[in-house]
């Protein structure tokens, strides 16, 4: 696989309606579409946007990524714009949640920060260590979700 490749092959895809836009296009026709994927909290009925502070936080987990996150309502709603049927949404967070805390731990090790510099060398083990906490941050405080989202496009 190619350098460039293996960027843009990340569950960070910055182009939402593009993306889900192209699943509808790809799909065959009865085909069940299932995206596991990190969404930001959904917003309330009173809400515009995320807050100030949200957004920071956002910025600063994923400035290397670019991600543009959005909520599963958000995909729900592209979803139903594509005419996709049967949409379904549940948070795995709670599932999810042990294999991020014991990465962290393993990660933070001195085992793990050594791997990570043999694999990725001191100058890209300075951004994770910088991004990591807050990477956690998002996850545990609910702003980040990782969500499974079903559909099903038309006959």
């Amino acid at each position: 696989m190619c350098r460039s490749h293996k960027r843009q092959n990340k569950d960070h895809i910055s182009d939402k309606t593009k993306f889900v836009h192209e699943l509808n296009r790809v799909a065959a026709p009865g085909a069940t579409i299932i995206l596991l994927t990190w969404c930001h909290r959904d917003l309330s009925p009173l809400e515009n946007d995320l807050h100030p502070d949200e957004k920071k936080l956002l910025t600063q987990a994923v400035s290397r990524n670019r991600a543009k996150w959005i909520s599963a309502a958000d995909y729900m709603n592209l979803f139903k714009s594509c005419s996709f049927q049967e949409i379904k949404y549940a948070d795995w967070s709670p599932h999810v949640a042990p294999h991020y805390a014991e990465m962290r731990k393993i990660t933070l090790s001195w085992k793990g920060i050594m791997s990570y510099v043999r694999h990725a060398g001191w100058r890209q083990m300075g951004i994770k260590f910088l991004m990591m906490p807050s990477v956690f941050d998002t996850f545990k405080n609910g702003l980040l979700k990782y969500c499974i989202l079903t559909c099903q496009k038309p006959q």
